[in-house]
């Protein structure tokens, strides 16, 4: 497999002249370009789009100076005297839209950035992964190939591609969640681009297999489980029962989306959310065991709003991106195979320490949901099965992703005498109940950047999601330090 070739990234193509227009509050730019599919030599010439917005003013922060220019070479001038800075949102698989955050965009404005929010290739606007893609492979090998093509080194190239082609002398990035595996890999090989790297709660477990990672995600989803099932004890027979129906019988579809008794046990995804979450969770449990105690099952109407209300999380038929490459943004160089790493850990199957436990023991192939002895059932946290494509209606992606799982051979996502050697400014956040990622990890992985520095005294009811939700004003103290202007 052929490494991205990181001393010669092209500039970026813009497609169209830059769109000035308004969302909601704020003043955006949308940029589109074309960048290679394969960034490994100049002769390539398939090519992909890719979509940007540039966030530069809202109603509360107006543009002090005179708005950015629609024409792109007065645009890249105009860029020459900004602090510029990219926002790297979580994922894989998702899209990166510039109005997501209203207090993060005003913050950061207040701060003086012009904030570039892209959107990764495969999502969104850049030349999305869909069913219709999946469909055109001629086999699973075609299909594991392109998917190569999609992983954290091929968009730290395309964010390259981008600054070079705006003209960029060097700027900022922002990773939240899996935002900071890309931040990372941008260290690695293209630290020459980077004024400065901000991460909150994405660390990535530099070093550490697939398997690894979920057994240490199983420890903190085990944590989860007992902090809701602590909350909420009556859940643990309502839960049974959910799952006994659902084993039985076979629930009404919503959009195409099927939900069985293990697709419904995947809901812990949630379980980073707090008490929030907690009670969202409960609510949706109740939800369907009600609709069994007063109508003899699921109806329709239970399962409509069970999914209006987001259901197990997870989402899968609009991003099926987060489906198959979900554990192979872990596999790095020399890594093994993934193998479905989460089902392996989980079910008990990857013998080579403890499996998780018998809350769990539903991972089991053929394990019955009528007539099982375990006392309560554990929900499963972020994680990707191989039911769940199916569930999702993404059969299609099936024996693409099956290839990748059991891929040999891997390009290389970090190089640990780069970080060891950096010198770009690098401030990161971890979260001592992060259910998402470990802050051990995390830290290790710190510890290896030069120039890096884990955020201290964390509260600890600070969650992954924080930045987002409740904590954005002073995540970015904690990161960026005081806002200009204040005492």
């Amino acid at each position: 497999m052929t490494n991205i070739d990181w001393d010669h990234i092209q500039p970026a193509k813009p497609l169209n002249n830059p769109i000035a227009h308004q969302l909601g509050p704020f003043s955006v730019l949308t940029l589109t370009f074309t960048v290679p599919l394969r960034h490994t030599n100049p002769t390539n010439t398939s090519s992909i789009t890719l979509k940007a917005d540039l966030l530069y003013a809202s109603t509360s922060h107006p543009c002090t100076a005179s708005p950015p220019p629609t024409d792109w070479p007065a645009l890249t001038s105009w860029l020459a005297n900004q602090r510029v800075l990219a926002y790297l949102c979580g994922g894989p698989g998702d899209k990166n839209p510039s109005d997501a955050v209203p207090p993060l965009n005003e913050n950061l404005l207040r701060r003086g950035f012009v904030v570039l929010f892209l959107d990764y290739r495969g999502t969104g606007g850049s030349s999305p992964i869909n069913v219709d893609t999946a469909k055109g492979w001629k086999d699973a090998e075609e299909g594991r190939e392109y998917l190569n093509c999609f992983l954290q080194d091929s968009i730290v190239a395309d964010l390259e591609a981008v600054r070079l082609c705006l003209g960029v002398e060097g700027w900022e990035v922002l990773g939240q969640s899996y935002g900071g595996w890309i931040a990372t890999t941008y260290l690695s090989f293209l630290g020459r681009g980077l004024r400065g790297v901000y991460i909150t709660g994405g660390v990535p477990p530099v070093g550490k297999s697939a398997v690894e990672v979920y057994r240490a995600l199983y420890q903190r989803v085990r944590r989860g489980n007992e902090e809701y099932y602590g909350m909420f004890g009556g859940d643990g027979e309502r839960v049974k029962r959910v799952t006994k129906w659902l084993h039985e019988n076979e629930a009404p579809m919503y959009k195409g989306q099927k939900l069985t008794a293990r697709g419904f046990l995947t809901m812990g995804r949630r379980l980073g959310g707090g008490e929030e979450a907690y009670r969202t969770m409960h609510q949706l449990v109740e939800g369907l065991e009600d609709s069994i105690r007063e109508y003899g099952g699921i109806t329709q109407d239970a399962i409509d709003k069970f999914w209006e209300a987001g259901g197990t999380g997870f989402k899968l038929p609009s991003r099926p991106l987060y489906a198959v490459l979900h554990e192979a943004i872990y596999c790095d160089g020399h890594s093994p195979s993934p193998r479905w790493a989460a089902h392996r850990v989980g079910n008990g199957t990857e013998t080579s320490e403890g499996n998780p436990g018998r809350e769990f023991s539903w991972l089991q192939d053929g394990f019955n949901f009528s007539a099982h002895s375990e006392p309560v059932l554990y929900f499963a946290g972020e994680a990707i099965f191989p039911f769940m494509l199916e569930e999702a209606e993404l059969g299609c992606f099936v024996g693409a992703a099956n290839a990748l799982a059991n891929q040999t051979h891997w390009r290389n996502l970090y190089d640990p005498d780069r970080l060891w050697e950096n010198t770009v400014p690098v401030k990161a956040v971890a979260y001592k109940h992060d259910v998402y990622v470990d802050r051990d990890f995390s830290e290790e992985t710190v510890n290896i950047i030069g120039a890096g520095e884990l955020a201290k005294d964390v509260p600890d009811d600070w969650l992954h999601t924080s930045l987002k939700k409740g904590r954005t004003d002073e995540l970015c103290e904690r990161l960026f330090g005081p806002m200009p202007g204040s005492d």
